[in-house]
């Protein structure tokens, strides 16, 4: 019997410990700060990126807040107005911000809302766009993507724009985190996980679903695929299993194979794959809001994510939810005895099969519709929103529109999207940059 099959197992494992394991995290945030005091060319910029990067690796929040004062320190040496933004967020050219909506329209003194999620669409706005006017026609919502969410769009937005900035969290650390990298930023405890519309999803009775374990991941290694096999190749078969996700990270469904059969799980799941576009057409979408409400229960292996919106996707689908106890992901915080369970990675055969089995148990669609829908995220920012303006003494007659992010940010309703066409055209015509939504789903 060949030992390779051992061996590339064996290799997986050992570079998945490696890349989360608290002393390497430690190791590559020490060479960070050695390099940065390195003598280069671009000094001051190099040195604030590193910094940067060494923070988000810091292994204690001491010195992640330390990492923070240093960056601050560094940006007073770096000259903002020879930034070159092409370097830093390649894809920030475009002069239109896409993930993006305008949640209400500016008229007189009242000021408008405007909501931008992910930091090269920032990047885009800071690039381009009048940010004096911008402070003074509209409120602005930031919503980063990763967490810990250090990262240069993050310390320069407080640097450049002349107003508050409302920011979204990825994780509970970062309602901590933010105020810390400036006080322009008023955190609003809401995750990009915190805004889909349960209209979209018609749960299956359990009776009809086809589907025992489901789990919608990109094919990159930080979504931990091997692990899941892993755990497969414990629980005897059936068990229905449908894996669907896309090409990331330089692997594709057959770096996906390859790893199941490495744990002789290669014929014991169903594999659909997605291309991974801005413009995916609506029926792709559609097809894994199917897949949700088809299935018993949704597995998350990863380790490290944002706020991971697929966890509230599953639940609005009434699909119990997996998470992996230690991991670092935002929507962890929505995992109670309703919704799913947090899995013992030392046990994940015995669990999966467990939340398999209970899943008809649980409701986690009744506590999503009541704590995480798009609508009881609008009214939390809206009511954020409203007590600012007025403690600031600016008129608020007129609410946030609502909005969805699934997958990309916009407004829930037709009539909306009429009425704040207006400010869209006014936007583009006074600002200098456009806001195009994605509407491609319905």
């Amino acid at each position: 019997m060949s030992l390779l099959p051992s061996i590339s197992r064996l290799a997986l494992r050992a570079e998945d410990t490696l890349r989360y394991s608290p002393a390497a995290r430690a190791a590559l945030c020490k060479a960070l700060l050695v390099a940065e005091r390195l003598p280069a060319r671009g000094a001051a910029m190099r040195r604030l990126n590193l910094l940067i990067k060494a923070a988000v690796k810091a292994p204690t929040p001491e010195l992640m807040a330390g990492l923070e004062r240093a960056v601050q320190a560094q940006l007073r040496s770096v000259d903002l107005s020879a930034l070159d933004w092409s370097a830093h967020y390649p894809n920030s050219e475009e002069r239109a911000i896409r993930k993006a909506v305008i949640l209400k329209a500016p008229a007189g003194a009242e000021k408008g809302v405007l909501f931008i999620s992910y930091e090269f669409q920032m990047a885009r706005v800071l690039r381009y766009c009048d940010l004096a006017k911008l402070a003074a026609r509209y409120d602005l919502v930031f919503s980063p993507s990763y967490s810990p969410p250090h990262n240069l769009v993050l310390f320069l937005l407080p640097e450049l724009f002349p107003g508050t900035i409302f920011s979204l969290i990825s994780h509970q650390a970062d309602l901590e985190i933010l105020p810390r990298i400036s006080p322009k930023y008023r955190v609003v405890p809401l995750l990009a996980s915190s805004w889909v519309n349960p209209e979209v999803f018609k749960p299956l009775p359990f009776s009809e679903r086809d589907i025992d374990v489901l789990m919608v991941a990109g094919f990159s290694k930080a979504k931990r695929h091997f692990a899941f096999f892993e755990a497969l190749a414990t629980i005897p078969p059936p068990l229905r299993v449908t894996l669907i996700g896309q090409a990331d990270g330089g692997r594709g469904s057959d770096d996906l194979r390859r790893e199941a059969a490495l744990y002789g799980v290669q014929d014991r799941f169903v594999l659909i794959e997605n291309p991974l576009t801005e413009f995916a057409p609506p029926n792709m979408y559609a097809s894994v809001v199917q897949a949700m409400c088809r299935a018993r229960s949704s597995l998350i292996f990863s380790r490290q994510e944002g706020s991971c919106i697929v966890v509230a996707e599953s639940m609005f689908a009434n699909t119990p939810v997996g998470l992996l106890a230690d991991c670092w992901i935002g929507s962890k915080a929505f995992i109670n005895e309703q919704t799913g369970r947090l899995l013992d990675p030392a046990n994940l055969g015995e669990e999966i099969r467990a939340l398999v089995a209970h899943a008809h148990e649980l409701s986690p669609r009744a506590w999503a519709e009541a704590n995480i829908s798009c609508y009881r995220s609008t009214e939390i920012l809206n009511a954020a929103l409203k007590a600012q303006a007025l403690a600031e003494g600016r008129p608020w007659t007129v609410d946030l529109a609502p909005m969805t992010w699934c997958p990309a940010p916009k407004l829930v309703r037709e009539e909306d999207r009429r009425r704040l066409l207006p400010a869209y055209e006014e936007f583009e015509r006074e600002l200098g940059i456009a806001v195009k939504p994605l509407e491609q789903v319905q």
